[in-house]
C-alpha cells in the first residue's frame, strides 16, 4: 500500500525517445518513482537502479520537486527532511511525515522551507551517516540553525534509516 501511495513501481523496460535503454533483471532490478505530469503533459520519473555502482538514478525531475511532498499531511508536529525516497517511505511507515530533495546535494528552497515552518511545529534534517551525508548536513546546519539535525549513530551499523530497519526490524526502530 505504501508503494502505491508513493507511486513506486517495479520497472521491466526503460525506453528513452522510443529506444530500449535498460531491461530489468533479477540481479539488476529497476524501480520507478512517478511524479505525475508537468504543465506540458510530460511524465516526470526518477528511476532507481539499487544494485548499480554508477548511475544509480536517472530521471527528468527538476530540483524543485520534493519526493513525498504530495503525500504530506496538511500539518503536524514533525517533518523529517531526509535524502531519499526510500527513507521518506520508511519514515511514513514509522508514522512520520517526510520529504526528500531530488538528491543529497540539494535542499528545499527557502520558499518551501517557509511553507514547512508554517505547517509543522518541528523540522528534523536527517541525512546518511557517511562522509557525503555528514558534510552536506554540516553545510545545511550552518545555513539553517533553527532546525534539528540527526544521523544514525555509527554504533548501530547502518548508514541510513532504511538500512537500520533492514538490520534491526521495523518494531525495534
Amino acid at each position: 500500500n505504501l508503494l502505491k501511495k508513493y507511486h513506486v513501481y517495479s520497472i521491466q523496460y526503460v525506453f528513452l525517445n522510443g529506444e530500449l535503454k535498460f531491461t530489468s533483471e533479477s540481479k539488476n532490478p529497476i524501480f520507478g518513482y512517478y511524479f505525475g505530469k508537468d504543465k506540458n503533459s510530460n511524465e516526470k520519473w526518477k528511476l532507481y537502479f539499487p544494485n548499480k555502482t554508477n548511475y544509480r538514478f536517472i530521471g527528468n525531475l527538476t530540483q524543485k520537486i520534493l519526493q513525498g511532498y504530495k503525500q504530506l499531511p496538511e500539518s503536524g508536529d514533525l517533518l523529517i527532511i531526509n535524502k531519499s525516497m526510500k527513507d521518506t517511505i520508511c519514515c511514513n511507515k514509522l508514522g512520520f511525515a517526510s520529504v526528500s530533495p531530488n538528491s543529497e546535494t540539494t535542499f528545499p528552497s527557502d520558499k518551501q522551507l517557509e511553507e514547512f515552518k508554517s505547517r509543522f511545529k518541528h523540522i528534523l534534517v536527517m541525512f546518511d551517516n557517511d562522509r557525503p551525508g555528514k558534510h552536506n548536513l554540516w553545510k545545511i546546519r550552518k545555513q539553517y540553525p533553527e532546525f534539528n539535525y540527526f544521523c544514525i549513530p555509527n554504533s548501530l551499523g547502518a548508514k541510513d534509516l532504511t538500512d537500520l530497519v533492514k538490520l534491526k526490524g521495523i518494531e525495534e526502530v
